[in-house]
Parts: C-alpha cells; structure tokens; sequence
C-alpha cells in the first residue's frame, strides 16, 4: 500500500493525476519547488513526508537511499519514452504495488516491455 507519491521532475507532471486517480496523494518536485534541486537534497522530502519516489535513474538514487535505515520506496521507470507510454508504464507498477502490503525498503523497476521486477534495498533488507 501506497500512502504518498513523489515524482522526480525527470518525469512528467501528469503521472501525479495517475496516482491520485487510484488513491495515493502525489506531488511532483516542480509543483513544491524543488525543480533543479540536486538528488541528495530530495532525501529529506523522501524522509519528511513517507514518499514513495518514482524516478528513471535508479543508479543515482539506489545508493542515496542505501544510506538510510528505512527506505519508503523506489519506483524505477527504466526506458525514457513518451508521456502516454510512461504512463502506461506507471499504471504496471502502481498495480504491482497493490499487491504488496507495503514498499518499504523495497524497489520496484519497470521495464520497457512491462516486466515490474520486485527486489530489496539494499538486498537482504527485511520489509
């Protein structure tokens, strides 16, 4: 279960009407003011506020989010591809999250062809 998304302004502003339409409370960085803001300084939004991140650079944020005890979550929309594709693409891991009971410290990445692959962060972590 999903209490809040944030998305990373690598991806578009409409996936927050994606996540709002099946439950959660999303933003997106450019709508709190944090467009052009640096990965390291989403942490602490990540932190404040119990985020989910969705993000397409898995290989900048799996190690910030290495660094903390507790992990909300990752979701990784691998391939860069159009509004209406990334959308489709989020709805896959939106379902795949609902079949969770959580995502805490836990990764989910989307991949071109609609594989939703499930892994611990960092592995080994317990949920």
């Amino acid at each position: 279960m999903i209490d809040g998304i944030l998305i990373d302004e690598c991806r578009p502003p409409g996936l927050v009407a994606v996540a709002k339409g099946r439950g959660p409370a999303a933003t997106h960085v450019t709508f709190i003011g944090q467009a052009g803001v640096s990965d390291w300084n989403v942490m602490p939004l990540l932190r404040a506020r119990d985020f989910v991140f969705v993000a397409n650079n898995a290989r900048d944020f799996l190690p910030l989010l290495g660094r903390r005890d507790v992990r909300n979550g990752l979701i990784i929309i691998i391939p860069q591809v159009g509004r209406t594709r990334q959308i489709s693409l989020f709805n896959l891991a939106l379902d795949a999250a609902e079949r969770l009971d959580h995502l805490v410290n836990r990764v989910l990445e989307v991949h071109a062809d609609g594989r939703v692959e499930m892994r611990d962060w960092p592995p080994g972590a317990a949920g």
